[in-house]
């Protein structure tokens, strides 16, 4: 694991409980199976093995000792075979009667990353993201004997061919083509695997009528003054069929409770039913809310309100969802000597300590909620009250948020572009802009979340790295590949947040300008090389402050107990 560094109202539990019934002739129930099972079989090959889902093919034949562990051995060839090879995972399934009279969705939560998939030789969609998760609707394509397959295809021949695409090379190879986690292309402290597998569970739902799925939540407004918050709530409903639905919308405040009483006590503070119209397809469905008084998620100062739930129950189907409230604005205000990067929380500036967090390990399936949990503990015991997932990684699991949330631990969340000029054909923006929507949608509700960053180290190095001249393009290259990155990072992101949770703050690239450079001490924020990669002397962290610092660091061993377990013993 690398860490790069960084530089009350009484407790209330809001809850808001959405009923939404549909017409008596209605009956909202669903059911939910993990499918399960899974074998894969590579280039058509006899030998089927056991996959594990979630998990991804190097890790599995890892396990029946196939090929070498990259941990402790060389494995390259082993891998790079992988990267070229056509990979199959097949699953057996059966459906009842009475679940095969009812709609049907298969939901897969992640796919890594080139993928066919087929359901009873139907093909369902093709996958050419691992950040997208993917619901697909199966009502009449399941039987009661089913059969599901994903079919990966070379992640080596994929990207070739997207190459040959364009005219001239994009900086840092082939792995721009890929909406895939950077950093497994292999980076200062990771070494070359390209993982393949479903990443994230499958999920078979059974309803009548009506799916719901993505319920988030996103402050509009918060009065720091008198508490006073507007929220937005929204969730999607599918369905197959026109028709009418009746929500009751009730907004709940739990109150504190004596030694003499039983139980929780509930003050309503705001009731609705409304009638909405659902066409056939999927809906999505927002209610403005507004709270007085509201209970404040702190983080840093007192205590911190984020026990919040809103909860949808469609007459047995329900959706789940954390939120609280609070206020974060982004102060840059100029002077004389540059201009300020502070960060306001609930009115009140905030001095940000930290670090940044990079993937836990190689394998992104085979780590735990629990390795993620104790990051943030070990953080908090710290003193640290900000922490950056870098964008060369994959968006972390909510378990990380969750425990951000719960120690009050703001996050500058990248997305995941990192040190390199990307395409900007309708394909891959297509694909982007369903992820960014996916993920903010996902992470918006978290009170945790401070800021939304485009990318890591792009914009620094398009301006300072040498690219241009590098890769000798012409002025009409040039100004295509700086356009690509204007579309993306200055005009497609921040028009899906602001579609999404407008208040929330957007930086297009972290940092706004190089570590050599005057500017970087004097405005937005800075990643400072200048120790380590720069052959600088310590001494240089008391001189060289910006208004932020958003990364820096410097490569260091690990334990002795870590060595000894993959070096082996150590001689004295």
């Amino acid at each position: 694991m690398v860490i790069r560094k960084m530089r009350g109202n009484k407790s209330a539990f809001l809850i808001l409980f959405f009923l939404l019934a549909g017409f008596s002739s209605i009956a909202q129930q669903i059911s939910k199976r993990v499918i399960g099972d899974w074998t894969l079989t590579i280039n058509g090959d006899r030998n089927n093995y056991k996959a594990t889902v979630p998990g991804d093919v190097q890790s599995d034949l890892i396990k029946e000792k196939k090929i070498a562990n990259p941990y402790f051995e060389n494995a390259d060839g082993d891998l790079s075979k992988l990267e070229k090879s056509t990979i199959i995972y097949q699953c057996d399934f059966s459906c009842a009667d009475i679940e095969l009279s009812k709609s049907a969705t298969l939901r897969f939560n992640g796919i890594d990353t080139y993928a066919k998939v087929y359901l009873n030789d139907s093909l369902l969609y093709v996958n050419d993201n691992m950040f997208l998760s993917k619901d697909v609707y199966v009502s009449g394509i399941l039987k009661k004997e089913n059969h599901l397959v994903v079919r990966f295809l070379p992640i080596d021949s994929v990207e070739q061919a997207k190459s040959k695409s364009l005219p001239y090379q994009l900086p840092e190879g082939n792995r721009v083509f890929s909406r895939k986690a950077q950093y497994q292309y292999g980076w200062d402290f990771a070494q070359k695997i390209k993982t393949i597998g479903i990443w994230k569970p499958v999920e078979l739902f059974f309803y009548n009528n009506v799916f719901l799925s993505d319920l988030s939540l996103t402050t509009n407004k918060l009065n720091v003054t008198d508490y006073q918050c507007n929220q937005t709530v929204e969730f999607y409903a599918s369905t197959d069929t026109t028709i009418n639905c009746k929500y009751y919308l009730s907004v709940l405040n739990k109150q504190i409770v004596t030694q003499f009483e039983i139980g929780p006590v509930w003050k309503t503070l705001v009731e609705r039913d409304t009638v909405v119209s659902l066409k056939k397809g999927k809906n999505t469905i927002r209610i403005p809310i507004s709270v007085k008084n509201a209970g404040i998620w702190d983080p840093g100062r007192g205590e911190r309100n984020f026990s919040y739930w809103a909860t949808i129950d469609f007459n047995g189907q329900k959706l789940f969802n954390r939120f609280a409230f609070r206020d974060i604005q982004l102060d840059q205000t100029k002077n004389e000597k540059g201009a300020a990067f502070k960060f306001i929380v609930n009115g009140k500036p905030l001095f940000m300590k930290g670090c940044n967090i990079v993937p836990a390990g190689m394998f992104p399936a085979s780590t735990p909620d629990s390795v993620y949990f104790n990051l943030v503990k070990m953080a908090s015991e710290a003193n640290m009250n900000m922490l950056r997932v870098w964008g060369g990684g994959y968006y972390l699991p909510d378990a990380f948020y969750d425990a951000c949330d719960q120690y009050g631990i703001l996050v500058w969340q990248d997305f995941m572009f990192a040190c390199a000029m990307y395409p900007g054909d309708t394909v891959f923006m297509n694909s982007v802009r369903e992820e960014i929507s996916q993920q903010v949608k996902r992470l918006s509700s978290h009170p945790c979340i401070a800021l939304f960053c485009g990318n890591n180290e792009i914009s620094e190095g398009w301006n300072n790295w040498g690219w241009q001249s590098q890769f000798k393009y012409s002025s009409s290259d040039s100004s295509k590949i700086q356009n690509d990155y204007i579309n993306l990072f200055e005009e497609l992101i921040p028009s899906v947040i602001d579609s999404i949770a407008p208040q929330t703050i957007y930086w297009p690239s972290s940092p706004k300008n190089g570590w050599g450079r005057k500017n970087s001490l004097t405005e937005g924020d800075c990643h400072y090389w200048g120790v380590w990669w720069g052959f600088e002397p310590f001494a240089n962290y008391h001189n060289r402050i910006p208004r932020f610092m958003s990364e820096y660091g410097f490569q260091g061993y690990p334990s002795n107990q870590l060595l000894m377990k993959y070096a082996g013993s150590i001689d004295s």
